[in-house]
């Protein structure tokens, strides 16, 4: 979920690559983001994206812990950047530019929580010039650790910390319910979330990270189903109710997923008071179209 969400809010920054695969070992790092070339949705989108948006300048590589990040993860991810970065001077030289001058990425490191010891034993250090909870190795290295669980609770680190795990995730979840309506990265966001819930609650064995992730979005998806009902209801006022029920069953197959094809957008201008609220029911209580609505 992490390298999707990533992937999703960075696009406007420049050029995204997910799952970018570096020589050696099969190795991929998650995300790699050059934004060295600026369109002109990035400056508005840098600024909604707070701590994450001074990250994603010039060349951001991202790797995202679900669990907290062990030193042979960490070590890991470091061969994985030299790997890059090597890759990088070899294609230089072969446009005949000099490596030395080829400009390379900084990898973020984020985890939800780091274990004891491990900061002092690869000599990391807090950023002064980002936020608490962001700590860099040694400059040669290129490297920052950004611990979810350690930031601090405002609007610039809010897409940060929907990474994160438990209450921290919770929290997060919580403020993007607050966010304004119009805001252009609530509701792409949100059903982002809400299809990574669905797929981990198929697993036979979900992941204790997965079910922390299904318990805090089952949470916070009852509060935004009544409040898109709420509005859709408020909005069709103006032309009866039912109308202000079909705009609340699209505001939701919206949120969830669910395609509204013609067939079933015919159906929905057809049906009456009663049958839009049982529909609106049955959405909210299975999260899908139910069959008897094809009929």
């Amino acid at each position: 979920m992490s390298k999707d969400l990533l992937t999703l809010w960075c696009e406007p920054l420049g050029s995204v690559t997910a799952s970018l695969r570096v020589h050696g070992e099969e190795r991929q790092i998650d995300v790699v983001l050059d934004a060295r070339q600026r369109g002109p949705q990035a400056d508005a989108r840098r600024r909604e994206l707070g701590l994450l948006g001074r990250m994603g300048r010039g060349l951001a590589a991202f790797e995202a812990f679900r669990n907290p990040c062990t030193a042979a993860e960490l070590r890991a991810a470091l061969v994985k950047l030299i790997e890059l970065h090597d890759e990088l001077r070899r294609r230089a030289r072969r446009r005949g530019q000099s490596p030395a001058a080829v400009p390379l990425p900084h990898l973020w490191v984020l985890t939800p929580t780091l274990p004891e010891g491990l900061l002092g034993g690869f000599g990391a250090r807090p950023r002064a010039d980002y936020a608490p909870g962001c700590f860099g190795l040694p400059d040669e290295l290129g490297l920052t650790l950004v611990v979810l669980a350690e930031l601090p609770e405002t609007p610039e680190t809010l897409w940060l910390r929907l990474l994160g795990r438990g209450e921290v995730q919770r929290r997060a979840l919580e403020e993007l319910a607050g966010l304004p309506d119009e805001h252009p990265l609530q509701g792409a966001t949100w059903r982002r979330v809400v299809r990574w819930s669905k797929e981990a609650k198929r697993e036979p064995n979900p992941s204790e990270a997965d079910q922390e992730l299904i318990m805090n979005t089952d949470r916070w998806v009852e509060q935004w189903e009544r409040r898109l009902l709420r509005k859709g209801k408020a909005e069709g006022k103006a032309e009866g109710k039912a109308e202000g029920l079909r705009q609340a069953v699209a505001a939701l197959c919206d949120v969830l997923g669910i395609a509204l094809p013609p067939a079933r957008r015919a159906r929905l201008e057809a049906m009456g008071v009663d049958e839009l609220e049982a529909l609106c029911q049955a959405l909210r209580q299975d999260r899908r179209w139910p069959r008897r609505g094809e009929r």
